[in-house]
């Protein structure tokens, strides 16, 4: 992402004033961006409130790294393994930072409950949902400034683009995107996307069909 789309967007959240989480990546690697140090510096300052959480898989964190994103701003860090072993610099970062058990949380996925991810992938114990409150708890910008739920990989449904609109005023309080959140919230799924993701799935007796809300308090009214 251009460094000028991500002020529009730091900006427009400093609007509010956002309080809410702020994580620099659509399924990318963010710690191969040699410019997150400044970045992250950037929105610490436009968005003071905001909770700056670095998500990354961990082969390219290291010490000094970790040192200069928690100067920066940063909040803390989620990192899931996706190598045999966990990244030589994790490791290191566990065993030797004095605040890396405050700031870094680490997860192994193997045996995680998952989203399929808009139907992308298929896990070994899919995550399925009555309702769905997740595109109510957080949304994502693609590189170029489109607004897409966080699940849709192949980005298939747009809300909206920061590049002409106001990411709060014009997308996340609009009618449109406004009403979506709320016929999801009541487990209507009307976008082809949400029929094939794990909130759309063909609903079943089993146990693990339950109804979830990753986050208690959602940073912005819903």
């Amino acid at each position: 992402m251009e460094e000028a789309l991500f002020l529009k967007i730091m900006e427009d959240l400093s609007s509010f004033p956002y309080a809410g989480r702020i994580s620099p990546h659509f399924y990318g690697e963010p710690t191969i961006d040699t410019r997150l140090v400044h970045l992250m510096r950037l929105a610490r300052k436009m968005v003071p409130k905001a909770e700056l959480i670095i998500h990354t898989n961990g082969t390219h964190l290291d010490r000094a790294l970790y040192r200069d994103l928690l100067s920066a701003g940063v909040t803390g860090f989620l990192v899931t393994r996706h190598t045999p072993k966990w990244p030589k610099g994790i490791l290191d970062i566990m065993t030797n930072e004095p605040n890396a058990a405050k700031t870094m949380k680490v997860r192994d996925l193997e045996q995680a409950t998952l989203f399929n991810r808009g139907g992308t992938v298929k896990p070994k114990r899919p995550r399925t949902l009555r309702s769905c409150f997740y595109l109510s708890d957080e949304i994502a910008s693609t590189h170029n400034g489109e607004v897409v739920c966080t699940n849709d990989f192949h980005i298939t449904e747009s809300f909206g683009s920061v590049r002409n609109s106001h990411l709060l005023n014009d997308i996340w309080w609009g009618e449109e995107f406004s009403n979506l959140r709320k016929e999801l919230r009541s487990g209507q799924f009307r976008l082809p996307v949400c029929k094939v993701c794990s909130a759309g799935v063909k609903k079943t007796s089993t146990p693990e069909l339950v109804q979830i809300r990753d986050h208690i308090s959602p940073p912005l009214p819903i």
